[in-house]
């Protein structure tokens, strides 16, 4: 009997030593999500023609687009946040309104935003994207990012050179 009372003592500590982990934080932080805030989806780019950046620096059009869907609606009057990271030339951030020149939306709750800006890759062969919202009421979404790979046709750096990546929302053609 004394071997079976061992075995049942030995059951019961691994279930104390359960209850006590579970019943600990983890020494993490936890923070609710907020229903409302914007989530983004389904981060994509295209190319079109070339461009011009400030400078005189011949560039490609790019067009990142993505879904949302916010439940508040106030999308419109919030901000964007778009990040190039290119391995020459560092990051390129641009910020804008939700509607203005170089950033559409689509839809008031759920649709697509679009950003097109003029890109010049410098030495790069691809470069990073990342992309967030915030709606007028400051709820920030999700972050988005893609690897978007220099197109063909996108003009080419003179021999030697070292130029870094370059970007704007405003542009001339």
């Amino acid at each position: 009997m004394r071997g079976k009372r061992n075995l049942a003592s030995m059951g019961f500590i691994p279930l104390l030593l359960l209850g006590t982990a579970c019943s600990k934080s983890g020494g993490g932080s936890h923070t609710a999500v907020d229903p409302n805030a914007p989530i983004i989806t389904n981060l994509r780019a295209s190319f079109g023609g070339g461009c011009i950046l400030p400078g005189n620096v011949h560039g490609t059009i790019e067009t990142i687009a993505f879904d949302y869907a916010d439940a508040d609606g106030n999308l419109r009057g919030g901000s964007l946040e778009s990040t190039a990271t290119a391995a020459v030339g560092g990051s390129v951030t641009l910020r804008g309104a939700i509607p203005s020149p170089g950033i559409g939306i689509s839809g008031t709750t759920s649709g697509t935003i679009t950003v097109t800006a003029c890109l010049f890759f410098g030495s790069n062969s691809s470069v990073s994207e990342r992309v967030k919202v915030t709606d007028a009421s400051g709820k920030t979404s999700n972050e988005l990012s893609i690897v978007v790979a220099r197109p063909g046709g996108a003009p080419l750096l003179p021999r030697d050179a070292d130029i870094p990546a370059r970007k704007a929302l405003e542009f001339g053609q």
